[in-house]
């Protein structure tokens, strides 16, 4: 019962682990935008209205980054998990295809996604999965001719869970994001705070221009609902 070399090294390659993980997570959007070719945003009109915008929600630690021209990327989207190593991502295409005004309510959108910490939303379905898995480990027989059948029955339970709950979540996200993206507009955008109802209109406007670039976007896939579904939820907003 004493302590022993082997309890040293197991806690030791624990915590190596640990630190490995967390040193993947933190530098992964880092690693990730190098490897797209992200690059800062310039100096400019545009950098310092999303910063007085951050400024205005207490948002920091974002970094706003513009992809590069030969990707032609009409869109957005926040990188990053933790607060100074997140990246805000805007298409050269999406920069220059929408007014300052749509511009920034698919700014609010991102950041929306922030401050609704739909990274933590979007974990519920691995948990998930991971709780049938620990059930059918837990409550199906250890031994037997059918312990083959309870790891295979929990497999495909768990994975069915894991890639229906992640399309739902993300779904949902993006809807619950266009709603607090035009209440995230009235504190951060001047022009929306004296027209609150202007936002969703901008918003809306935006969605549309984007779509009508790319018509592939106007239908949902795994992980966004159609276009009709958000102009549909912005009127019911």
């Amino acid at each position: 019962g004493g302590w022993h070399q082997s309890d040293e090294v197991g806690i030791g390659v624990l915590v190596a682990s640990g630190v490995g993980l967390g040193a993947a997570v933190l530098c992964f959007p880092l690693w990730l935008g190098r490897w797209m070719g992200a690059r800062p945003l310039p100096a400019g009109p545009l950098r310092q209205r999303i910063e007085l915008q951050l400024a205005a929600l207490r948002l920091r630690g974002i970094t706003p980054r513009l992809m590069p021209s030969q990707g032609r990327w009409p869109g957005a989207a926040i990188v990053g998990w933790v607060p100074r190593f997140r990246q805000l991502w805007l298409g050269d295409a999406l920069v220059e295809r929408l007014t300052p005004r749509q511009l920034d309510m698919v700014v609010m959108h991102e950041l929306a996604h922030v401050t609704g910490r739909h990274y933590l939303w979007r974990t519920a379905p691995l948990l998930a999965g991971a709780a049938v898995l620990g059930l059918f480990q837990t409550y199906w027989p250890a031994s037997g001719e059918w312990q083959w059948a309870g790891k295979f029955l929990g497999g495909c339970l768990a994975s069915g869970l894991m890639l229906l709950g992640m399309s739902l979540m993300a779904h949902q996200c993006e809807l619950d994001a266009d709603r607090a993206a035009c209440d995230l507009a009235t504190t951060a955008c001047p022009w929306a705070d004296q027209q609150p109802q202007r936002a969703r209109v901008e918003l809306a406007a935006a969605l549309l221009q984007l779509s009508g670039a790319c018509p592939q976007a106007a239908a949902a896939s795994w992980l966004h609902p159609s276009l009709a579904v958000r102009l549909r939820n912005l009127r019911r907003s």
